[in-house]
């Protein structure tokens, strides 16, 4: 077996083969794979997490932008 940051770094292609070449001689070893697998899947879905409140954020701000400058355009429009 490799090292553990060894296991880590494989990319996907590389485990899901080993997952292939292991699954017809082994049982419960195989759920190591599949648990790597479960995991970077879980880590790309947090880090779309995190951008799409990036992203929330800013449209926040740019929508606080616009209605500071609609009150402020509302306002000289009375006064004027």
């Amino acid at each position: 077996m490799d090292r553990y940051e060894d296991f880590r770094n494989l990319p996907d292609d590389e485990l899901i083969r080993r997952i292939d070449e292991a699954a017809p001689n082994v049982g419960l070893g195989v759920s190591f794979y599949f648990d790597e697998l479960d995991r970077r899947r879980n880590e790309t879905t947090a880090l779309r997490g995190e951008r799409l409140v990036r992203l929330t954020v800013l449209l926040t701000a740019a929508n606080a932008v616009v209605a500071v400058v609609a009150a402020v355009a509302a306002v000289a429009a009375l006064a004027g």
